[in-house]
């Protein structure tokens, strides 16, 4: 899959990874969001839409910087996904005690 910018997904998120560290003010290995936006505003190419994406990728905050809607979308159905696979777990788990 391809982002606007004719990049793919997978390239970008590795760069973006590589970058991080770079904007690691405090050399504590977690990132506050104002590194991640740095890290992520030092990408070149990529369009408001794809940092969007990138920013809820990895803070998956609602306060997305880059796109609220996008930012929004991307937190409810991520949430969405988190609630439906732990209820499969939960009904996977029930099932086998069961037996």
């Amino acid at each position: 899959m391809r982002w606007p910018s004719g990049t793919a997904m997978p390239e970008i998120w590795v760069e973006l990874k590589r970058a991080l560290p770079k904007f690691d003010a405090d050399y504590s290995g977690t990132y506050k969001q104002a590194e991640v936006k740095s890290a992520i505003d030092s990408l070149k190419g990529l369009d408001d839409m794809e940092r969007a994406a990138l920013w809820q990728m990895t803070t998956m905050g609602k306060n997305n910087p880059y796109n609220r809607e996008v930012g929004t979308e991307m937190y409810v159905s991520y949430n969405r996904w988190s609630g439906e696979r732990k209820a499969a777990e939960q009904a996977r788990r029930k099932q086998e005690m069961e037996g």
